[in-house]
């Protein structure tokens, strides 16, 4: 049952007269106890005093906090490891490589960072962009990095070295993109058209334009066990193909 550590009115045990009535309806106010417990809180105010309540509400919380299961199997709870800072305005996208050492972020600060994850710390700035970054994708075997843009183009990257490995043009200020699992690239555009791309040196290719939407992609596939183009992506049509 749920107690007071001071009283909710005046004449009831440990009444406080300096709370205002938000303080005392207040979870900070409020202990949590068993039926028989709560009774003998309340049934004794001189044997329970303000003090040793709230050093019981702290105990309490604390244990049971540190007994949370925080990384159990469908847990709502998560823990905090850590903060990765670096970038300068918000961040669209963060994606990680197959093998978890590494992440990438993108930002509207036009450029992406590449984050080692045991160090903790920014491996390369992945820079060329001219506008925010809204969306990044690393290839299957984790070796390149493909970002969509608002200045209309998608740029790739080497993981490793951080070096600018191609420029291709999105034809549209907000691209999304994601690699299927054969190595092409799929871009995703605000009038729901998704090219297929292959690299070719610097440059690139389109191999196939599909137009399975009517209005603007959310966000492109991530992944693609098929070798066959069948994506599912977000569209603000409201229709998943």
């Amino acid at each position: 049952m749920a107690a007071h550590i001071t009283a909710a009115a005046p004449g009831g045990p440990r009444y406080n007269p300096d709370l205002s009535s938000a303080e005392r309806a207040g979870i900070a106010n409020g202990i949590w106890c068993c039926n028989k417990c709560g009774h003998l809180i309340d049934a004794d105010d001189s044997a329970y005093e303000v003090d040793m309540l709230r050093e019981w509400k702290v105990q309490a919380e604390a244990g049971a906090a540190a007994n949370i299961a925080a990384l159990a199997a469908g847990s709502t709870v998560v823990r905090l490891k850590t903060v990765l800072s670096g970038h300068t305005n918000y961040v669209w996208d963060v994606v990680v490589t197959p093998d978890g050492r590494s992440a990438v972020s993108a930002s509207n600060d036009s450029t992406l960072l590449a984050w080692d994850l045991a160090s903790e710390m920014p491996r390369h700035v992945l820079a060329g962009h001219e506008s925010w970054v809204c969306s990044a994708a690393i290839n299957e075997d984790g070796g390149i990095v493909a970002a969509g843009a608002a200045d209309g183009t998608v740029r790739c990257w080497r993981l490793d070295t951080g070096l600018q490995i191609a420029s291709l043009p999105a034809d549209d200020p907000d691209a999304k993109v994601a690699w299927m699992a054969d190595g092409r690239l799929t871009v995703g555009d605000r009038s729901g058209t998704v090219r297929v791309w292959v690299l070719d040196g610097d440059a690139g290719t389109v191999l196939a334009t599909h137009r399975p939407h009517n209005s603007a992609l959310g966000s492109s596939i991530r992944s693609l066990p098929r070798r066959d183009f069948t994506p599912g992506l977000c569209s603000s049509s409201g229709v998943l193909a």
